[in-house]
């Protein structure tokens, strides 16, 4: 569903908040910027979710109303994955925002939230550390001026006090907030262009002592934009400050650091995400599904195993031999029925509608094969039908009508499981799978055609 209502340019902002929790976030560039769109996001898992756009005007001027449907960090900014010209704030919904930029910090401007009141104390204060790791571009210097001045801040930044905003949710993500911060920059500062590199003597005692299982021990991480990165550039990191070790080693650990990460998460839904976020860099079909059949097993909910199968669908081209994609859907009594319940048997698949007058013209032939075959225990038929939630008790009722047999199986609010991973642009659409769980046809004749029955003796004959 579309959270955004307004995307708008002002030069001015009037807040309004008393209807419908709505949220306005305004901002000025105070210097010339090449960007020419700025944008809101929800962080959502790490990533950046875009809410709205703003052009920004000739005088710097940008501004955004959005419906924040949850509480916590959102994120303004040009590029998602870049955190330059990037201002983090927390939204509750009706909350406001209004700030000023320079070339490299911010400041609030007129009436804030006291969780962003408590950011931007928080970001004068680590704005040396960021200016130097971020705007290198700019503020240009190598790791013998950053590691000491780095080394003389950081305990302040550690023992910063907490948060007492009132908010108790904001000041305990506070905390963790501000622990990634530090980390995020600290590991900005050695993946960015420099003149000089340190050699692993070199590195100050906290890129030594940092490691991914005191940053995972919850799932605060996926609150904060882009934290997947982080723990992958801290274990690239680690390597090069062991002084014990040759360049070979360090390129050896280096090159087995996703896999290292991964043993090293303790959170298992942090583990999950850092298993998506991987996959989403696989080329082809064979890659991901024998990645899906590896790593697979760290998915922990039904969320995550639903966004693995539409990386899944992709690159599934439905072709010959692929394995068909997975899905659980419920019959006309509410009882789920699993495609993997019926491996060892030839499926014969028909995804139809109640509203498609070519779907209906079928049902004969298919009432019809499916009496058939009906002593045939390795072969089962499957209806699903993609009609909308609204439509559900249309679809009983022609269930009944017409005496439909076989399995009927409704998508209901799934159909992430079917129309994505199978490509269900038209309908019908009938799909053949084999014993194995592979797809024989992924689109295959129509029960009325004379080619199905000879198809069907055909696999069925094969063991």
């Amino acid at each position: 569903m579309k959270k955004v209502i307004l995307s708008l340019l002002v030069l001015t902002c009037y807040f309004d908040v008393s209807a419908q929790q709505m949220s306005t976030i305004c901002g000025k560039f105070n210097f010339d910027t090449y960007i020419k769109q700025m944008y809101v996001y929800e962080v959502e898992n790490c990533e950046c979710k875009q809410l709205a756009s703003s052009n920004i005007d000739k005088n710097g001027n940008f501004a955004f109303s959005i419906f924040p449907e949850k509480e916590g960090f959102y994120v303004v900014g040009g590029n998602p994955k870049s955190e330059m010209n990037r201002y983090i704030f927390y939204l509750k919904p009706g909350d406001n925002v209004s700030f000023s930029a320079t070339q490299d910090n911010y400041q609030l401007v007129g009436k804030n939230t006291k969780e962003n009141l408590e950011l931007e104390k928080w970001h004068k204060a680590i704005h040396p550390v960021e200016a130097k790791a971020v705007y290198w571009t700019t503020n240009h210097s190598t790791y013998k001026e950053f590691f000491p001045e780095f080394k003389v801040l950081l305990p302040t930044l550690e023992k910063y006090p907490k948060a007492k905003t009132g908010n108790k949710a904001f000041d305990a993500a506070f905390e963790d907030f501000k622990k990634f911060n530090i980390c995020d920059y600290a590991m900005m500062y050695i993946f960015t262009p420099r003149t000089v590199h340190p050699k692993s003597a070199d590195f100050i005692d906290f890129y030594k002592h940092m490691n991914v299982a005191d940053y995972t021990k919850t799932a605060a991480l996926l609150n904060y934009p882009n934290g997947l990165i982080i723990l992958g550039n801290m274990e690239m990191t680690k390597p090069r400050t062991d002084t014990s070790l040759t360049q070979e080693e360090v390129a050896k650990i280096s090159r087995n650091y996703k896999e290292n990460v991964l043993n090293a998460i303790v959170d298992p839904t942090v583990k999950g995400e850092y298993v998506l976020n991987n996959a989403t860099w696989i080329k082809t079909y064979p890659g991901i599904i024998a990645y899906n059949e590896a790593k697979g097993k760290y998915l922990v909910n039904d969320d995550q195993r639903t966004r693995m199968q539409q990386i899944i669908a992709k690159l599934d081209k439905n072709e010959t031999g692929n394995l068909a994609a997975p899905f659980k859907l419920p019959d006309t009594t509410g009882k789920m029925h699993a495609l993997s319940d019926y491996r060892g048997k030839i499926v014969y698949i028909d995804f139809w509608a109640t509203w498609c007058g070519p779907c209906k013209g079928e049902i004969p032939y298919m009432t019809k094969l499916e009496e058939e075959y009906a002593s045939n225990p390795d072969i089962v038929f499957i209806s699903v039908s993609v009609d909308k939630e609204a439509d559900k008790q249309k679809w009983m009722d022609m269930v009944k009508e017409k005496g439909m047999k076989g399995i009927q199986l409704f998508t209901s609010n799934l159909k992430s499981q079917v129309s994505e991973p199978y490509h269900i642009d038209a309908i019908p659409r009938f799909v053949l799978i084999g014993r194995d769980g592979k797809l024989i046809n992924g689109d295959a004749p129509r029960p009325s055609s004379d080619e199905i029955r000879p198809l069907l003796n055909f696999n069925l004959k094969k063991k």
